[in-house]
């Protein structure tokens, strides 16, 4: 079931090629370092993939070199929410920074936009442009046969000039229309090139 205000909701993002240090402590207190293939990053905090991790971490400390969010490294204390055999789900402590907040809305909206249907809008645009050509030949045709009905009244020639006038300003706006026409179709094209 959709979500009622047409939005997607961005409940996490995993990541693969981190360049991410774990720092824990390790066996007598000494410090150790695991460099997880991926994470899944969430709104809150992160899942850390790391198969069999010690199942007694409280607390890591996190170091991130290519963070997404920061233009340079960005580094917090996390607490251990689970521990998992495939990984840890961590909490940042503290509150979420600005800037992560800020990009997961920005990719949240992202993900929520739709990709305009070209093809409709090309047959939009080639019905239109029918419709102006159909409309200027009709005028073009009324602009002859109009002065052949009933001729010698002034308002008659000077409709005719007028219906002439719409008649070339369709072909103009016809011409415009298919070139607009061609453009959304190299557009659906490209959507779908199947």
């Amino acid at each position: 079931m959709a979500p009622p205000n047409g939005l997607l909701e961005l409940v996490d993002l995993g990541l693969g090629r981190v360049d991410l240090k774990v720092r824990f402590a390790g066996e007598s207190e000494s410090e150790s370092v695991y460099r997880p293939a991926f994470v899944r990053l969430g709104p809150q905090g992160m899942f850390l993939h790391w198969p069999s991790p010690p199942s007694d971490l409280k607390a890591v400390s996190v170091e991130w070199s290519d963070c997404p969010f920061t233009p340079g490294p960005f580094g917090c204390e996390c607490k251990v929410l689970e521990t998992t055999g495939e990984g840890l789900q961590v909490k940042l402590d503290g509150p979420v920074p600005a800037a992560m907040q800020e990009w997961f809305e920005r990719i949240s909206a992202l993900a929520s936009q739709r990709e305009p249907d070209s093809a409709l809008q090309t047959s939009k645009l080639y019905t239109g442009a029918t419709v102006v050509s159909a409309g200027g030949l009709f005028c073009g045709a009324l602009a002859i046969l109009l002065p052949i009905l009933s001729s010698g009244q002034w308002w008659i020639d000077a409709l005719s000039k007028v219906l002439l006038l719409v008649m070339v300003s369709s072909i103009a706006g016809f011409a415009w229309i298919r070139w607009l026409a061609g453009r959304a179709e190299v557009r659906a094209i490209r959507q779908n090139p199947g």
